[in-house]
């Protein structure tokens, strides 16, 4: 581009240069009036370039299809961007908001084996004490080793369970 002098309109405004994206005249560069856009009354128009060729029209509507399209995909694909973050982030919520319920459940479930452990001890212990006395009540299975003879201070009772396990209850 050369330094070109300016050009003055009718009513002696210097007058803007455009370029034309219409498709008859497709990157050509023109005058116009300023106030012109603006509704004014002057009509001035000048063509700063001169004509172009079939070809080169073609080519550039072309490419000003191209761009416009391609700005379209841009846009479109921003959007996509935008929605895809959007639900990330919906995703991301929800999965901290369960990540955050699974911890407190876990810290249930550890209370309550902690409490089912203390439970099935606590059962075992009376279940123990409720056969053993089953046993001494009824005179069965009780063995008595007499470690002095005539001294019953130092006999063990010991019970034989149903399912093999000895205890020791007390001395008598």
């Amino acid at each position: 581009m050369d330094y070109q002098p300016p050009v003055f309109c009718d009513c002696k405004a210097k007058a803007a240069r455009w370029i034309s994206w219409s498709v008859d005249n497709p990157g050509r560069r023109y005058f116009k009036c300023r106030d012109a856009r603006a509704g004014g009354s002057d009509f001035f128009f000048a063509w700063c370039d001169g004509p172009t060729s079939n070809f080169l029209r073609e080519l550039l509507n072309d490419l000003r299809d191209t761009v416009m399209s391609l700005r379209t995909d841009k846009r479109h694909l921003q959007q996509e961007v935008e929605d895809c973050r959007a639900r990330l982030e919906e995703e991301r919520t929800r999965f901290e908001a369960a990540r955050k319920e699974m911890v407190a459940v876990r810290e249930i479930v550890q209370d309550n084996l902690a409490k089912l452990t203390a439970l099935k001890a606590r059962i075992s212990k009376v279940e123990v004490e409720r056969n053993c006395g089953l046993f001494v009540r009824s005179g069965c299975g009780v063995v008595c080793q007499k470690l002095n003879v005539g001294r019953y201070e130092n006999c063990k009772m010991v019970v034989c369970l149903a399912w093999g396990e000895m205890y020791e209850i007390w001395d008598v």
